[in-house]
């Protein structure tokens, strides 16, 4: 019989093949009897797909309640094989995220973004391990209120001011500056300078990165089918279906530029002690090595600390642009849709800081009103409708923990809610600032 088959099978041939096999593997895996766990309710799962095509494509949160409404607190559901587990109530989370923490510490495989894309290292996207770790120490460090406040607060003010000459000028055009302002910032905050050494613009930069990362992360059941079945990263990028690893290739090589360069600059600056250095989170955090490491002779341990600072720093832009336009934009919403809170806000800040100058960070201490404002923002307009996904090993699963959703409740059917919660807010805020008065 092996006389009656081609002598060298097609690699089209082949790949067909190895997906039929591959999803038969998925389909046996998940229906043998040995292997069906117990675990919690959820939708009846589908052969192969499993629950794909009750996976919602928008208003996720909403999704994500009407499985808890239907099914408890845990739902659990398998997309081609990839188990997914719906927390809907703040005791499971707890428990899980929070007695159970350095479980479900990982982040779920993304083939694309990490391995293709070469984001592996880059905090968001990075597993549990020791230069995650170190990264996570260096921004948490960085953004807590004291240093941002003592680091920070003179560009935050002069970027402040100039959106709002921008506004006097320019008033049709507030969201298309208040997003250049917004880049302007985080790339100062992280770099310290807004050009590279070709006089790049890093605002321009940052964009073309901030798109390609909006391009390829999706929700898991969203993307690319190779996150779904990774072993399809392994074909050849030539064959019909492999545009994602063509783009891949290609973007990654135009970031890693970006990054590379980026850093090799400043750190080059810091070195040979350049006058024109600028205080940022990459200056800040090179200069301290430098420091502590002087006369070390331990090279390993150097370069990991160099890789954590510049994968850290790197978060900044990639992370840090869209979602502070986006919850500024949706503070400028609020402010429109609800002009009696913008009274209360304007009134405070007259009564503070007067009319002779521009508010600093110095004065949110004594405007309680605005800090309930801002809190009230983040649950009135979640930037992630989806929520946030974390993995464990133990179960091979993607926990999915959505976020509050009477957020999105209250925007999609009672705007006038956002009021009531900012007088509780405000009360909150006010007790505590009281409090901090008197002590």
């Amino acid at each position: 019989m092996s006389s009656d088959l081609p002598k060298q099978l097609s690699t089209i041939h082949m790949a067909t093949g190895g997906s039929t096999a591959l999803a038969l593997f998925h389909l046996i895996q998940d229906w043998m009897p040995g292997r069906r766990l117990l675990h919690p309710p959820g939708p009846k799962a589908l052969p192969i797909i499993g629950n794909l095509l009750d996976m919602p494509e928008s208003k996720f949160a909403l999704a994500w309640n009407k499985f808890g409404e239907q099914y408890g607190p845990l739902t659990w559901l398998t997309v081609v094989g990839q188990p997914l587990l719906i927390l809907n109530s703040f005791e499971a989370s707890k428990e899980l995220l929070g007695s159970r923490g350095s479980i479900y510490v990982d982040r779920p495989r993304s083939v694309v973004t990490a391995e293709l894309l070469g984001f592996d290292d880059v905090t968001p996207f990075a597993q549990s391990q020791p230069g995650w770790r170190k990264q996570r120490t260096l921004l948490k460090h960085a953004l807590t209120a004291k240093i941002v406040k003592r680091d920070y607060s003179a560009l935050l003010s002069r970027k402040a001011k100039k959106y709002i000459e921008c506004l006097l000028d320019r008033p049709d055009k507030f969201l298309v500056e208040l997003k250049r302002i917004v880049a302007e910032n985080m790339i100062e905050l992280s770099y310290g300078r807004l050009r590279d050494e070709q006089g790049r613009d890093y605002v321009e930069l940052g964009s073309y990165v901030t798109e390609v990362v909006e391009t390829v992360i999706q929700a898991p059941w969203q993307g690319h089918i190779v996150d779904l079945i990774p072993s399809l990263k392994y074909l050849s990028s030539w064959l019909p279906g492999m545009e994602f690893k063509r783009d891949a290739a290609k973007w990654n090589k135009g970031i890693e530029d970006i990054n590379r360069s980026a850093f090799e600059r400043t750190q080059e600056s810091v070195i040979s002690g350049a006058s024109d250095v600028q205080s940022c989170f990459m200056v800040n955090k090179l200069q301290e090595l430098h420091r502590t490491q002087k006369g070390s002779h331990n090279t390993q341990q150097l370069e990991d600390k160099e890789s954590a600072i510049r994968h850290s720093r790197f978060s900044f832009f990639i992370a840090g642009i869209d979602t502070t336009f986006l919850t500024l934009h949706a503070f400028l919403l609020a402010m429109t849709v609800f002009p009696s809170v913008q009274e209360k806000i304007h009134a405070e800040i007259d009564r503070v800081v007067g009319s002779g100058r521009h508010p600093t960070l110095d004065d949110l201490e004594d405007m309680p009103y605005l800090q309930a404002a801002i809190i009230e923002n983040y649950r009135w307009c979640p930037l992630i409708s989806g929520g946030n996904f974390y993995f464990t090993d133990t179960s091979n699963a993607t926990i999915i923990l959505p976020f509050p959703l009477h957020a999105v409740q209250g925007f999609l059917t009672s705007p006038s809610r956002m009021m009531s919660t900012m007088d509780i807010l405000f009360r909150k805020a006010r007790r505590s600032y009281l409090t901090r008065g008197m002590c």
